[in-house]
């Protein structure tokens, strides 16, 4: 398969025009991906991280979308919270699917709270074949100690964060000084009372339990936003009823951080989700 082209895609919501890039190989599938932006970021993503998958979809044969929501880089309007962009997501679906007129089924990609936008989404929607799902997010506020305590845990173990104890002895102290405030705080966690989970976390939920296409989390070891997550579903008895199903595949991977920003971590996300991509058929 041919790589086809990339090209500006402007597109209307309302009365504003939002911006993106449509990837579209001169062979494409049937299936395309819209690719959903988390935090304050634009299409581009951190380390050009949406723009490398667009390309490398684009190898597979997949016709891609990334966009900018409204208020952020070449968009217009006002920016809104992740769980309120549901305009901007329809109008870009719709920008897809008017682009690329052989596309059937659409996947959502999201990294961050752009997957727990998609989680929040795609129940209902027709087309939407899967959802690709980057460490999710779960919490509004400070992570919660027992996960800040195992950042800890990780880094101790590390021969290497040792060796500063010689060249760093400030870090390292602050550094001791952190794991000792959260174990103190996960040992008061754990004699109080539960705090409920977030509106959007139970609503996540809910959409997932209500989503009837395949979905791939994929949740990166050096990351506190997916173990979040993972303590999330490790604490909840709904949460892995739903992660055990048969449509969920949860991977985990070994030493990526939030971004996949480091060497081999971004080519090995891509295959993981081109690999998921080509069971859905």
């Amino acid at each position: 398969m041919t790589h086809g082209c990339e090209r500006g895609l402007v597109f209307a919501r309302g009365d504003e025009r939002l911006v993106g890039v449509l990837s579209l190989p001169d062979d494409a599938r049937d299936i395309a991906v819209l690719i959903l932006v988390g935090g304050p970021q634009y299409r581009v993503g951190s380390h050009r991280q949406f723009t490398l998958l667009a390309r490398d979809l684009a190898r597979q044969g997949y016709a891609s979308l990334r966009f900018d929501y409204a208020g952020m880089g070449d968009s217009e309007g006002e920016r809104a919270r992740f769980d309120a962009v549901q305009a901007d997501v329809d109008a870009a679906l719709a920008a897809l699917r008017a682009a690329a007129p052989g596309v059937r089924r659409v996947v959502l990609f999201g990294l961050c709270d752009a997957a727990s936008m998609a989680l929040l989404h795609a129940h209902g929607k027709p087309g939407i074949a899967g959802l690709a799902l980057l460490n999710p997010w779960v919490h509004e506020g400070e992570y919660l100690p027992e996960v800040r305590l195992s950042r800890y845990r990780s880094q101790f173990a590390a021969v290497r964060h040792w060796r500063r104890l010689f060249e760093r002895p400030g870090e390292v102290a602050a550094g001791v000084a952190g794991f000792i405030a959260a174990g103190a705080a996960a040992l008061r966690r754990r004699f109080a009372r539960a705090a409920p989970a977030p509106v959007f976390v139970e609503a996540m939920r809910a959409g997932l339990e209500a989503f009837d296409g395949e979905v791939l989390v994929l949740l990166s070891e050096d990351d506190l936003t997916a173990r979040e997550f993972a303590a999330l579903v490790a604490a909840d008895a709904r949460w892995q009823s739903l992660m055990a199903g048969p449509r969920v595949e949860r991977v985990a991977v070994a030493g990526a951080d939030h971004t996949f920003s480091r060497p081999g971590d971004q080519a090995r996300m891509q295959e993981l989700v081109s690999g998921w991509l080509t069971r859905l058929g």
